[in-house]
């Protein structure tokens, strides 16, 4: 079974994609300096299999939660929406000299559709959000986001 976000244009296989889980471990925050600070409470999708899986089979995303993807390198990282029933604003970040900044938006991304789509710049992380809330809320490129991640027991 092909999962929802694709590096370099591989796909992942072969995961199991049977629990339909709605309500995530949020452990980590992502907040954008804009006008006034807005911060999303986070799930992380660390390991190839949690970034596979996504959000796929939610039914519900709350405003301001998403679901923060950490790649292993800096690439131009392509994602699509099967098996995903939530329509979805994906923001792309990377660090940058001054820290992490905003590099590009996919918005309004459909449920169920399976085309691989990405941003024009290569990303070290990237947000998933409901859909419209990158442009309610004022979150474009360049804008500037903190990330608090919870401490690894080793350090």
């Amino acid at each position: 079974m092909y999962a929802g976000c694709r590096n370099s244009g591989q796909r992942f296989q072969e995961l199991d994609t049977s629990a339909n889980q709605d309500r995530g471990n949020y452990v980590g925050q992502v907040t954008f300096s804009l006008s006034k600070e807005v911060t999303f409470q986070v799930e992380l999708a660390k390991t190839v299999e949690e970034r596979a899986r996504g959000l796929m089979f939610r039914r519900h995303l709350e405003p301001r939660h998403g679901m923060l993807f950490l790649f292993d390198e800096r690439s131009q990282h392509s994602f699509y929406m099967k098996n995903t029933y939530i329509p979805l604003d994906i923001v792309f970040m990377d660090r940058i000299e001054e820290g992490v900044r905003v590099v590009g938006i996919l918005k309004n991304m459909r449920p169920l559709d399976e085309i691989s789509r990405y941003v024009d710049a290569p990303s070290t992380m990237a947000l998933e959000i409901p859909a419209g809330q990158a442009d309610a809320l004022g979150i474009k490129n360049g804008v500037a986001a903190k990330i608090v991640l919870p401490s690894s027991p080793n350090g």
